[in-house]
């Protein structure tokens, strides 16, 4: 049997670290890896919203007054999407956007799935909070149209940054005291496995800003390790995910 006729890795063998289970999601990986860089998250994601029914995942951003951003996700997605509903856990937050006219309800995606369809559904900076995000993106899989995509982003385990961090003596790196987990391409590609989607994308955004002289060093230098071989997305704090149903 031919990898690109094989659908789960058990297929091939029991033992996930098999050579030829590995060798199997390596190339689930690059193939869908797309190796330039999104220049901007925001912007990408409402490329992608142009003209759909779209849902916002997380639109609260830990305050209600991340609205007065003008750089605010669910604002923007507002003005390309057909439709684009809002959902959050944080139930005053979510009081205050609906009183200032947004269209947000109050709902944990993690317990149950809307009974709506959607042609864009967007995770953004949110599994990394969660305690369980297979409940998650199981029942974002019975709320995507046929077509449609799901779209998250996450933070970069492997971010140049995280790596140094870690690499170097003193205090632990800590990215986000209400972070649970970090997420790459391999265990992604299997939580959508286990849940009923498919990775059909990934990329790295490009990042444009650095607080210390070390990150605005490496920043400058990105593109000439780049050029001797070093992945552009080490050089990238955030990593956008895309999944659609399997066909």
């Amino acid at each position: 049997m031919q990898f690109d006729e094989i659908k789960k890795w058990k297929d091939i063998s029991l033992n996930p670290n098999s050579k030829d289970v590995l060798e199997f999601r390596r190339r689930l990986l690059l193939k869908a890896r797309r190796k330039e860089l999104i220049i901007n998250r925001t912007d990408y994601f409402c490329s992608l919203a142009n003209g759909k029914n779209v849902l916002d995942v997380g639109v609260v951003e830990h305050f209600s007054k991340s609205s007065e951003d003008e750089n605010w996700l669910h604002g923007k997605l507002c003005h390309h999407s057909k439709t684009c509903l809002g959902v959050d856990i944080l139930e005053q937050e979510v009081k205050v956007l609906a009183a200032q006219g947004y269209n947000v309800i109050l709902w944990d995606l993690t317990d149950k799935a809307l009974p709506n369809k959607f042609d864009l559904i967007i995770v953004g900076d949110v599994v990394e909070h969660l305690e369980n995000p297979s409940a998650l993106f199981r029942n974002l899989s019975h709320m995507l149209q046929p077509h449609g995509r799901i779209v998250i982003s996450t933070p970069n385990p492997w971010y140049v940054n995280v790596v140094v961090k870690n690499f170097k003596k003193g205090y632990p790196f800590t990215d986000s005291a209400d972070h649970v987990g970090w997420y790459d391409a391999s265990t992604l590609c299997e939580i959508a496995s286990r849940t009923g989607l498919v990775l059909i994308k990934y990329s790295g955004v490009r990042t444009t800003g650095a607080r210390t002289f070390f990150g605005r060093f490496f920043l400058k230098l990105a593109s000439f390790f780049v050029f001797w071989g070093v992945r552009p997305e080490f050089f990238s704090k955030t990593m956008i995910y895309e999944f659609a149903l399997p066909h």
